[in-house]
């Protein structure tokens, strides 16, 4: 369903924020779905971006764009670090909404489940706006359009990492590649939406291209370290692979690296989903076959945009939808990485 804005005064729309907390500003609600409103207030924009980690040059770009998009608008921006922990995610949001001292919150949740009843009761019954990134609330990870959302939330931005892109990205290296094909894949944690939704992306490949044969499947924190450790040992045990399907750039480089150690390089294809500054000299190289672009900056730009529109009274979409390319050595001229 899509919400409508409810403005009993507004805020001067166009003005800094600061600027209208100086100017008779009165507080407006914002529906959010779910029986739920959030009342604003005049005395500055707060926001809390809560980040799974801050190791890597995808989240980096996430907390650059928020601080930098935050700051252009005139809102105050904090960033609290995950750590790549479930618990130390969750217990961050927890705080930060029973602290009092936010009025909104950007988090792609680690735990749909886990986070759910949180972010779309406790948080609007407290007059925090949430907006979920990437990772959908409530059990919504393998849904796709408007169905992200999750009612009790300000809106979701996303869908590049969801299961449709999956499943038309995997599908295409699919029908790159006929015939008989022994693949190795490399993923994030098992519980994050990104893994799940690579993970039914390729049931569907292997039940329309039965000679597919997944061989190897490993789990990672994402980074470049841990996948060269946990690609290496299948490098030795499978000297027949012919693809190997990455679902982030950080990994696929410690898997090449991996690969140039063992001097293989060159026996297979590598496909890789990130669109990293790394990967696209990758593909530049021949190193790689293509990627797949994220856009970390946009995401949590719009994110930011989309609270503080809220905030001065504009209606905001409860789907703010990314948009992705596939870079190959045709047309990586016409493309640029966000991290």
């Amino acid at each position: 369903m899509n919400k409508t804005l409810m403005l009993a005064a507004t805020c001067l729309v166009g003005l800094p924020l600061a600027a209208q907390a100086q100017d008779a500003c009165e507080t407006h609600e914002i529906d959010v779905g779910n029986g739920h409103t959030v009342t604003t207030d005049c005395d500055g924009l707060q926001i809390a971006a809560v980040v799974f980690g801050s190791n890597n040059m995808y989240l980096q770009a996430n907390i650059k764009a928020a601080k930098e998009t935050a700051e252009a608008l005139g809102a105050e921006m904090t960033v609290f670090d995950g750590q790549w922990d479930p618990a130390t995610t969750f217990n961050h949001v927890q705080n930060i909404v029973s602290s009092g001292e936010y009025d909104a919150i950007i988090n792609g949740p680690y735990n749909g489940s886990q986070f759910c009843d949180y972010i779309t009761n406790t948080a609007p019954e407290a007059d925090v706006l949430f907006v979920t990134v990437n990772s959908p609330g409530c059990d919504r990870d393998t849904n796709e359009g408007t169905d992200l959302w999750s009612p009790g939330t300000l809106s979701f931005v996303g869908g590049v990492q969801g299961r449709e892109a999956y499943r038309n990205w995997l599908m295409k290296v699919a029908e790159e590649n006929p015939g008989s094909q022994k693949v190795i894949t490399i993923t994030g944690p098992d519980t994050l939406a990104n893994t799940i939704n690579f993970n039914l992306g390729l049931e569907g490949v292997k039940a329309a291209y039965p000679k597919f044969d997944v061989v190897g499947m490993v789990t990672t924190d994402y980074s470049v370290l841990q996948a060269n450790e946990k690609i290496a040992p299948l490098l030795q045990a499978n000297d027949d692979i012919t693809l190997m399907i990455s679902n982030y750039s950080d990994m696929t480089r410690g898997v090449v690296q991996a690969i140039q150690q063992a001097g293989r390089v060159g026996d297979f294809k590598i496909y890789d989903f990130g669109g990293s500054e790394w990967a696209f000299e990758a593909v530049d190289r021949g190193l790689i076959e293509s990627t797949l672009t994220m856009t970390p900056y946009t995401e949590y730009e719009i994110a930011v945009k989309a609270i503080v529109d809220a905030w001065n009274g504009k209606d905001v979409p409860n789907y703010l939808p990314l948009e992705s390319t596939m870079v190959t050595k045709d047309n990586i001229a016409d493309n640029a990485a966000q991290y």
